[in-house]
């Protein structure tokens, strides 16, 4: 269910996410409004349908519904069943709640799902083959968006280059013109730019300079103006990517299709005692050695998605460290350093993927983790793929300080900056890149 509103309380103003797309960003210098709206949904969703107060509203089949009412429980039950999952690994794949066996636990669950195309329970025999299909496709897919996105990022980084080039020669260029004019017409009694002094029998000199200068600076302009100008155009490259991945989810939706009619007789009913229970528990049905040997592949799995993620995400500099990063952080460890920040942002990449191979249809998923922690070479690695995962999924809700915002802006869609540390005041909506402001009341 994709989040349409979020609440920082009775006092808080509303972050209105309804036309959210892509990677949107909370902007604060501060946290404690931002944990106020991740508190306030944590709370409501927590409640198990019993909250009552002002909340959190998402999105549904039948309309908007407030998290934590009756209402949302009755609509949240059946996507349980159907991806046998519990609530709270739901919520760790929503928005990040819970310890890192809580998420291991989700993205075991949502691994199991997605290979059996997304039923929630062992498959039949034969069927195999159509679900490795599929899943196939959807890893397919997921790499293509993945590139598309950093190719669109990488395109409309350097168009703003070239546009902010060319600005600055237009300056220069006029601010020569000027020297220039005001040289030739005051001669030898043009003042000197730098110490104010007359020119004197230096005037010739300079004069012949700055023309040169000015020269030189027209011709790189209009070389920076033809370089905008086909920068206007979207990339072949970019293009292609993009006409690949409609082709792949035309492909999936296909085989999908054609999956489910076969199946239409073969009974997918709830998980049983799987919904109850973590990755362990869930394959005890089976023998007792192959049901270890099972949940040892399905971790083993898993741990290898988000291995590969950490290395994307870093160019694989902690390659030494991953296996003492992981086994602290998987024990518990609450580091809130550089190297861990990036290891739970690489845990939450890999579960939005499988529940969008296993069809969880989130919508949107919300990462509250500290960007502002990562250095400014992972950082950018970190923003395009989360681009990259908001346009698969919906959006993408991260909070971001001013300075993250401003190394890549061209990375978030929509921003909300948070002037007010206390979340009582009004909440600033900016389209990214765009410039268009409004302001939204509480």
């Amino acid at each position: 269910m994709k989040l349409q509103t979020l609440t920082g309380g009775s006092r808080g103003s509303r972050v209105d996410l309804r036309d959210a797309r892509g990677l949107v960003a909370v902007v604060a210098d501060r946290d404690p409004a931002w944990r106020r709206y991740t508190r306030a949904l944590h709370t409501a969703f927590a409640s198990g349908g019993t909250f009552r107060g002002p909340g959190p509203v998402a999105s549904s089949p039948d309309g908007p519904v407030r998290v934590g009412t009756p209402r949302f429980e009755s609509l949240l039950g059946p996507v349980l069943a159907r991806h046998g999952m519990r609530r709270e690994e739901y919520a760790a794949v929503w928005y990040g709640a819970g310890p890192a066996g809580t998420w291991l636990s989700a993205a075991g669950a949502l691994l199991q799902g997605a290979g059996s195309g997304g039923k929630g329970g062992g498959r039949a025999e034969g069927q195999g083959a159509p679900d490795a299909d599929l899943r196939a496709l959807r890893e397919k897919a997921a790499e293509v968006a993945t590139r598309a996105a950093a190719a669109k990022v990488a395109w409309i980084r350097e168009r703003q280059d070239a546009e902010t080039r060319l600005l600055l020669h237009r300056d220069r260029e006029r601010e020569l013109r000027r020297r220039v004019a005001a040289i030739e017409k005051a001669g030898d009694a043009a003042d000197c730019s730098v110490c104010e002094r007359p020119l004197g029998e230096h005037a010739e000199t300079v004069l012949a300079a700055r023309r040169e200068e000015w020269e030189s600076v027209v011709q790189d302009g209009k070389w920076w103006r033809r370089r905008r100008d086909q920068l206007k155009r979207k990339p072949g490259q970019l293009a292609s990517l993009e006409r690949e991945a409609a082709a792949l989810r035309a492909r999936i939706a296909g085989v999908a299709h054609e999956g489910a009619g076969a199946e239409g007789g073969a009974g997918g009913g709830a998980p049983g005692a799987g919904q109850g229970a973590g990755v362990v528990e869930r394959v005890a049905a089976s023998p007792r050695e192959a049901g270890k040997g099972v949940a040892a592949s399905v971790r083993e799995e898993v741990r290898s998605r988000i291995h590969r993620r950490v290395m994307t995400l870093t160019g694989g500099r902690i390659a030494g460290s991953f296996p003492g990063l992981y086994e602290e952080w998987t024990g518990g460890g609450r580091g809130g350093g550089e190297e861990i920040t990036v290891l739970r942002i690489a845990a939450r990449i890999a579960m939005a993927e499988l529940a969008i191979q296993g069809g969880l249809e989130m919508g949107a998923v919300v990462i509250p983790t500290g960007l502002e922690r990562l250095s400014a070479e992972d950082l950018s690695r970190v923003l395009p793929e989360l681009a990259g995962l908001g346009g698969r999924i919906g959006f993408v809700l991260v909070k971001a300080t001013p300075s993250v915002v401003a190394s890549a802006p061209e990375c978030f869609d929509l921003l909300f900056r948070i002037e007010d540390a206390t979340g009582a005041g009004r909440v600033r909506r900016q389209r990214s890149g765009v410039g268009t402001v409004r302001l939204q009341s509480d």
